[in-house]
Protein backbone atom coordinates (compact mmCIF):
# COMPACT_ATOMS: atom_id res chain seq x y z
CA UNK A 1 0.00 0.00 0.00
CA UNK A 2 1.36 3.39 -0.99
CA UNK A 3 1.63 5.81 1.94
CA UNK A 4 0.36 9.32 1.48
CA UNK A 5 2.27 12.02 3.28
CA UNK A 6 1.44 15.67 3.70
CA UNK A 7 4.10 18.26 4.47
CA UNK A 8 2.84 21.52 5.93
CA UNK A 9 5.54 24.16 5.59
CA UNK A 10 7.87 24.05 2.60
CA UNK A 11 10.76 26.26 3.56
CA UNK A 12 14.30 24.93 3.21
CA UNK A 13 13.82 21.93 5.47
CA UNK A 14 10.28 21.16 4.33
CA UNK A 15 11.31 21.31 0.67
CA UNK A 16 14.23 18.96 1.32
CA UNK A 17 11.84 16.53 3.05
CA UNK A 18 9.41 16.66 0.15
CA UNK A 19 12.16 16.02 -2.40
CA UNK A 20 13.33 13.01 -0.41
CA UNK A 21 9.78 11.67 -0.04
CA UNK A 22 9.13 12.03 -3.76
CA UNK A 23 12.40 10.31 -4.64
CA UNK A 24 11.37 7.46 -2.34
CA UNK A 25 8.07 7.10 -4.18
CA UNK A 26 5.66 8.51 -1.60
CA UNK A 27 2.51 10.26 -2.74
CA UNK A 28 3.16 13.69 -1.26
CA UNK A 29 0.88 16.67 -0.73
CA UNK A 30 2.24 20.06 0.25
CA UNK A 31 0.86 23.25 1.73
CA UNK A 32 2.63 26.50 2.49
CA UNK A 33 1.23 29.88 3.48
CA UNK A 34 3.26 31.37 0.62
CA UNK A 35 1.81 29.33 -2.24
CA UNK A 36 4.58 29.99 -4.77
CA UNK A 37 7.03 28.09 -2.54
CA UNK A 38 5.20 24.90 -3.45
CA UNK A 39 5.53 25.43 -7.22
CA UNK A 40 8.98 23.78 -7.61
CA UNK A 41 7.75 20.80 -5.58
CA UNK A 42 4.67 20.41 -7.75
CA UNK A 43 6.96 20.30 -10.79
CA UNK A 44 8.71 17.35 -9.12
CA UNK A 45 5.43 15.50 -8.56
CA UNK A 46 3.96 16.78 -5.31
CA UNK A 47 0.31 17.83 -5.15
CA UNK A 48 -0.36 21.31 -3.75
CA UNK A 49 -3.33 21.66 -1.42
CA UNK A 50 -5.19 24.98 -1.44
CA UNK A 51 -5.78 24.88 2.34
CA UNK A 52 -4.38 23.30 5.47
CA UNK A 53 -7.58 21.30 5.90
CA UNK A 54 -7.35 19.87 2.39
CA UNK A 55 -3.67 19.08 2.97
CA UNK A 56 -4.49 17.23 6.19
CA UNK A 57 -7.29 15.33 4.46
CA UNK A 58 -4.87 14.07 1.80
CA UNK A 59 -2.24 12.50 4.04
CA UNK A 60 -2.09 9.46 6.29
CA UNK A 61 1.03 11.00 7.82
CA UNK A 62 1.11 14.74 8.43
CA UNK A 63 4.53 16.37 8.79
CA UNK A 64 4.28 19.83 10.29
CA UNK A 65 7.36 21.84 9.52
CA UNK A 66 6.66 25.42 10.55
CA UNK A 67 8.65 27.84 12.70
CA UNK A 68 7.32 27.02 16.16
CA UNK A 69 4.46 25.55 18.17
CA UNK A 70 2.56 28.84 18.11
CA UNK A 71 2.52 28.66 14.29
CA UNK A 72 1.35 25.04 14.45
CA UNK A 73 -1.40 26.02 16.86
CA UNK A 74 -2.57 28.80 14.55
CA UNK A 75 -2.69 26.40 11.59
CA UNK A 76 -4.14 23.25 13.11
CA UNK A 77 -6.36 24.11 16.03
CA UNK A 78 -9.76 24.35 14.46
CA UNK A 79 -12.74 22.02 14.70
CA UNK A 80 -12.53 20.83 11.06
CA UNK A 81 -8.83 19.99 11.37
CA UNK A 82 -9.34 18.40 14.79
CA UNK A 83 -11.81 16.04 13.10
CA UNK A 84 -9.53 15.45 10.11
CA UNK A 85 -6.51 14.27 12.14
CA UNK A 86 -8.38 11.31 13.66
CA UNK A 87 -6.42 8.14 12.88
CA UNK A 88 -3.45 9.98 11.36
CA UNK A 89 0.15 10.19 12.47
CA UNK A 90 1.26 13.77 13.14
CA UNK A 91 5.00 14.39 12.98
CA UNK A 92 5.90 17.78 14.45
CA UNK A 93 9.24 19.16 13.23
CA UNK A 94 9.12 22.66 14.66
CA UNK A 95 11.27 24.48 17.19
CA UNK A 96 10.14 25.00 20.74
CA UNK A 97 10.21 23.86 24.31
CA UNK A 98 9.52 20.43 25.77
CA UNK A 99 6.30 21.80 27.29
CA UNK A 100 5.23 23.07 23.86
CA UNK A 101 5.89 19.63 22.40
CA UNK A 102 3.87 17.95 25.15
CA UNK A 103 0.97 20.37 24.70
CA UNK A 104 0.93 19.79 20.93
CA UNK A 105 1.07 16.01 21.40
CA UNK A 106 -1.74 16.09 23.97
CA UNK A 107 -3.97 18.11 21.65
CA UNK A 108 -3.34 15.70 18.79
CA UNK A 109 -4.02 12.64 20.96
CA UNK A 110 -7.20 14.22 22.37
CA UNK A 111 -8.46 14.48 18.80
CA UNK A 112 -7.69 10.91 17.82
CA UNK A 113 -4.28 11.23 16.15
CA UNK A 114 -2.10 8.15 16.42
CA UNK A 115 0.39 8.04 19.32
Amino acid sequence: MERSITVIGTGRMGSALVRSLLQSGYRTTVWNRTRHKTDPLVKLGAAAAPSVLEAVNEGEIIMVNVSDYAATKALLRSDPIASAIRGKLIVELTSGTPSGAREAAEWCMEHGALP
